[in-house]
């Protein structure tokens, strides 16, 4: 099993709430890049969508820390046209204070992510 590693990263936990990250990610077995919208509300509040792919849903909150934040997806609209279950890592971009970067990942124990990406405030 992977073993995630926290520290204080607080993306969700803080005064973050009622923001909006847009980027754009990259799926490594297709050779596809598609773009990623997330507006997190509250901690049990966080929505994402994928509209060039035609699918959304919610992020859950599962671990957060400095470093890492640790987050499942599930999607609830356009099921048949992305993965319903995810896991997401996300952490800062060490070049910029408003960027993220972020892993996909199918299980929770997976060590390589299946698509990656960047997210900007």
């Amino acid at each position: 099993m992977k073993k995630f590693y926290f520290i204080n990263f607080v993306l969700i936990s803080n005064a973050f709430f009622s923001q909006s990250l847009t980027g754009v990610g990259f799926q490594k077995d297709i050779k596809e890049y598609w773009a990623i919208n997330v507006q997190i509300n509250t901690q049990e509040d966080i929505s994402v969508s994928y509209p060039s792919l035609g699918c959304s849903g919610k992020w859950l909150l599962i671990k957060e820390d400095k470093n890492l934040t640790l987050l499942k997806e599930r999607i609830t609209y356009g099921v048949d046209k992305c993965i319903p279950e995810n896991y997401i890592v996300m952490t800062r971009d060490n070049l910029s204070p408003t960027t993220f970067r972020f892993y996909i990942f199918e299980n929770v124990e997976d060590e390589i992510p299946y698509a990656v990406g960047v997210l900007e405030k």
